[in-house]
C-alpha cells in the first residue's frame, strides 16, 4: 500500500518524464516529441538512490527531482529572469522571503537571485535546496529551468 501511495504522489507531483515507473529497471520510452527537443538543455533523469517507503512524500518528490545533469549549453534565445521568476516565487520565496528571521537570504528580486547565482547553482546540483524537510517540492523541469538560466549568465 505504501509503495502505491508514494508512486501516486510522485506521479502526480512530477512531470511524466520524471514520474516513477513502478520500480522497473527498464527505462521509460521517450516522449513522442523527444526527437525535436534541444538535447543541450534537456534534463538527464537518473533514478537516483532507492526511495525509502518511510520517507515523507514531499521529501521523496524532491529526491526524485535531483537526478538531473546541469545544462552544458545555453539555448537561443536564453531564458530571462521574467521567465524564471514564477519558478523562484513558487519554490524559493516560501522560505527566502526576507520577512522572517530565518529568511537570511531573500530571493524576492532579480538582484538577490543573481548575487547568489553560484551558491544557488551548487545547492540545486547537490540537491541541498530545497531541503528535504522544507515542505517545498520542486520538479526536475523547474530545477532545470533555474540551472539553465544560471548557465546562460542569469540574464535579466
Amino acid at each position: 500500500m505504501t509503495h502505491r501511495v508514494l508512486a501516486a504522489v510522485l506521479t502526480w507531483s512530477l512531470p511524466a518524464s520524471v514520474a516513477c515507473s513502478g520500480g522497473s529497471s527498464t527505462p521509460s520510452p521517450a516522449p513522442p516529441d523527444a526527437s525535436t527537443a534541444d538535447s543541450s538543455v534537456a534534463p538527464v533523469i537518473d533514478a537516483g538512490p532507492p526511495i525509502d517507503p518511510g520517507v515523507d512524500p514531499t521529501a521523496a518528490a524532491i529526491q526524485a527531482s535531483c537526478g538531473i545533469s546541469p545544462p552544458t549549453d545555453c539555448p537561443s534565445p536564453p531564458p530571462t529572469y521574467a521567465d524564471l521568476a514564477p519558478v523562484i516565487q513558487t519554490h524559493c520565496v516560501p522560505c527566502h522571503d526576507g520577512a522572517t528571521s530565518q529568511s537570511q537570504w531573500p530571493l524576492t528580486e532579480y538582484e538577490h537571485v543573481a548575487d547568489w547565482a553560484d551558491t544557488i547553482r551548487d545547492e540545486l546540483i547537490h540537491c541541498e535546496m530545497p531541503p528535504l524537510d522544507g515542505g517545498v517540492v520542486i520538479a526536475a523541469d523547474d530545477r532545470m529551468k533555474i540551472l539553465t538560466w544560471l548557465r546562460c549568465g542569469a540574464p535579466q
